[in-house]
């Protein structure tokens, strides 16, 4: 039998007739405690299943971004980290304190490496300045994965080792940079596309 949202419904909703029909048929029958024991029990049952059945379907759906408009943000990766990537626009998005779902600002600054991009093999191309304030000048530091992937990252002499960015490998097996500052990401995503 299939457990998803629509059977935890019928159930619940099942339980819930049951127990009021039990509970009815107490009174007027005159079945006393046990029939009235018997209703709320079934009756409680229905409406953890109807409950359990709303919570499912809240976590199965997906959250519509405030940058594209899509829905592209899985709950769950909102809920895991303090920040995720729309599946369609690539626009880092988390939740605030009331719940709202809102897109990181370009001139957010993470205290750590959190927007992610891929990092293709061959030559890099970044963005004028900085990758954590983008201003200029900068020199390169290099910053290595546990797997020995090295990249030279730009930074100013106000962020040289302050970690503007971290590499590491996926699951994918591919490489990927990831950022503090969003606006580095996007630059980023944007000189070296896929």
């Amino acid at each position: 039998m299939e457990s998803g949202p629509a059977s935890l419904l019928l159930v619940g909703a099942g339980l819930c007739g049951l127990g009021g029909t039990i509970l009815i048929a107490s009174v007027l029958g005159r079945w006393g405690p046990p029939g009235l024991v018997a209703g709320v029990v079934f009756l409680l049952a229905g409406f953890a299943g109807l409950f359990a059945s709303t919570a499912r379907r809240t976590q199965t759906a997906s959250v519509t971004c405030p940058s594209c408009g899509e829905p592209g943000l899985a709950p769950a990766d909102l809920d895991r980290s303090a920040s995720a990537a729309c599946h369609r626009c690539g626009t880092y998005c988390h939740r605030t304190d009331s719940g709202v779902v809102v897109a990181f600002p370009d001139a957010h600054v993470a205290p750590a490496p959190i927007f992610e991009a891929r990092l293709p093999s061959g030559d890099l191309r970044w963005g004028p300045g900085c990758a954590v304030c983008s201003s200029i000048p900068c020199e390169p530091e290099l910053i290595a994965s546990p797997r020995e992937v090295m990249v030279r990252v730009p930074v100013c002499h106000l962020h040289r080792g302050a970690e503007a960015a971290a590499v590491r490998i996926a699951r994918s097996g591919r490489a990927v940079i990831r950022f503090r500052s969003h606006a580095a990401a996007r630059r980023f995503r944007a000189f070296n596309p896929g």
